[in-house]
């Protein structure tokens, strides 16, 4: 359903925001400039 795919839009969303915030916190600063997809 549409509301199912939403759901997964969501997760995938928050799951990249938290490795992104993890990184940040981590101060692992690995010439990210191209910035991934």
């Amino acid at each position: 359903t549409l509301f199912l795919r939403l759901v997964v839009v969501v997760v995938v969303v928050v799951v990249v925001w938290l490795m992104k915030k993890m990184k940040l916190d981590g101060g692992v600063e690995e010439e990210d400039e191209g910035g991934c997809c």
